[in-house]
């Protein structure tokens, strides 16, 4: 009988233990949108680089990604992606490898070494950004371009 009793109750502690970690640390399930969607939608924080209309803003491509990875800037802004690294990079727009969210911001070809591309932005919206040269390792970003 004790046996049982002990069973029992290293049951029923595993069991809330479960249901605790399952309600603290378990994630929404997700929709099918591709990774740089949901690399945007983490993006949208608090750790944004905003700044006022007709300004230069420069994101560094460094071997461990675009920093800042996240924008919000104000329409005319230019960004200038600046190559910190040793390898080439190609920022453009999503999605991979169409890159149609934002017309006109494409590289269009790798930025080498010490190198760098920029746009104007001049329409509001929110688009993802990634490096089409090394579009699985190298990471995202986002830009939200506002009125």
């Amino acid at each position: 009988m004790n046996n049982k009793l002990i069973t029992f109750i290293v049951v029923a502690i595993l069991i809330i233990v479960g249901t605790f970690y399952m309600f603290k640390y378990a994630k929404a399930p997700t929709s099918n949108l591709m990774e740089e969607n949901k690399q945007q939608q983490k993006f949208q924080s608090k750790n944004a680089t905003q700044t006022q209309p007709n300004k230069k803003i420069t994101v560094e491509m460094t071997p461990s990604g675009f920093f800042p990875k996240e924008l919000i800037v104000k329409k005319g802004s230019e960004i200038i992606f600046i190559n910190k690294d040793t390898i080439p990079h190609w920022p453009a727009s999503g999605p991979h490898p169409a890159h149609t969210c934002y017309s006109g911001f494409d590289a269009k070809s790798p930025v080498d070494p010490g190198a760098s591309y920029s746009n104007v932005f001049d329409l509001a919206k929110t688009c993802g950004f990634h490096d089409h040269l090394n579009f699985s390792s190298y990471g995202y970003g986002s830009i939200t371009v506002t009125e």
